[in-house]
């Protein structure tokens, strides 16, 4: 089934048309925007779920509907949450985030980022405190075969494994502003499995103007920065109180492994986007993704809660590309323009 859906496909994205199976929509390529081949195979990502758990969960049901009704069409092969997965750090909340990406669990394997939002007492990462593994086991994430490891006994900080076609990849999911021990560990993960690409999961990275959070350089200028929260672990531990932006996390993690691949995060707002291509020290490519869609970012000249867009990245690694499309179920609708619908090199 899968091959001859995938055939299908093809033949519509060299028409430039989408396509519909059943009563979901599949993605389709326009004209012109480069072709990944028949032969991709995928991972889901999801932007920002907030508003969602707090006040829209249909718009989060869509997503997790069209997930499941599309792992053999579009070969998923893992599920990526950028963080913020509620609005508030609440027992309600994180009971709808359970129900929903719950679903997904033995169907196809999940890695959850933790946002600022999903982290504090009485406000927003107040304490580098969270509920979040009251709700997701490590064993119930991914199957013994994908979890690879962590960094203490909770899911905040850790690594999974799966297979494409050519690559065994790994996916390294690291907390909000991550302290600076945290990096330490993830450097030695990374060094450890020189055989796989890696591409890091983290909520807060890339700023929408395609830069990188950079406290030292930019300060306020670039809103919602990590170290502009107070981010206090409850103990108070010396070693806990550090917090590493974007630009910190590319000098000591990301810039000195010709392994990593890309870099995804959410978080910001204003237009929501933002992409970034650097080379590493090794003079590898490293392509860095924001995406959050959320109430207060415009699209196609309107703003709402419920937009449910999330993001597929199309991999063909013997063709050397990866196609990223934005769709959203709720809305049956897709973005095509350039921020939204573009093919990066995996040479």
């Amino acid at each position: 089934m899968r091959t001859v859906t995938k055939t299908i496909v093809a033949k519509f994205r060299q028409a430039g048309l989408v396509v519909a199976l059943g009563a979901l929509a599949l993605i389709a390529a326009c004209a012109g925007e480069g072709e990944v081949g028949s032969n991709a195979w995928s991972i889901v990502v999801l932007p920002d779920t907030q508003d969602y758990t707090e006040s829209f969960e249909d718009p989060f049901e869509s997503q997790i509907d069209w997930i499941l009704d599309n792992i053999d069409a579009l070969d998923i092969r893992f599920v990526l949450h950028e963080g913020d997965i509620v609005e508030f750090n609440e027992v309600e909340q994180w009971r709808v985030a359970q129900r929903q990406l719950g679903r997904l669990s033995g169907r196809v394997p999940l890695a959850l980022s933790i946002g600022n939002h999903d982290m504090g007492i009485e406000e927003w990462a107040d304490v580098r405190s969270s509920k979040i593994d009251d709700y997701f086991a490590w064993e119930e994430l991914a199957d013994k075969s994908n979890r690879g490891g962590r960094y203490d006994d909770t899911i905040w900080n850790s690594y999974y494994y799966f297979a494409g076609d050519v690559t065994e990849w790994l996916i390294l999911s690291l907390e909000f502003g991550p302290r600076s021990n945290v990096l330490q560990w993830a450097d030695d993960v990374i060094a450890n499995h020189p055989e796989h690409d890696v591409i890091v999961l983290t909520h807060a990275y890339l700023y929408s103007d395609g830069t990188r959070y950079d406290w030292g350089r930019k300060g306020e200028s670039q809103r919602w920065n990590p170290h502009s929260y107070d981010l206090q672990p409850p103990e108070a531990a010396s070693e806990s109180r550090s917090v590493n932006d974007g630009e910190q996390m590319w000098n000591q993690l990301v810039s000195r492994h010709p392994n990593i691949r890309f870099v995804l995060s959410g978080h910001t707002l204003n237009d929501g986007v933002g992409r970034l291509t650097s080379t590493g020290d090794a003079g590898n490519e490293v392509h860095q993704l924001m995406a959050n869609y959320q109430h207060q970012v415009v699209h196609n000249g309107q703003s709402r809660a419920d937009s449910g867009f999330l993001r597929v990245m199309e991999f063909n690694e013997e063709g050397g590309a990866v196609q990223v499309r934005t769709y959203s179920p709720w809305l049956d609708q897709s973005l095509d323009d350039p921020d939204n619908l573009f093919t990066l090199s995996l040479k």
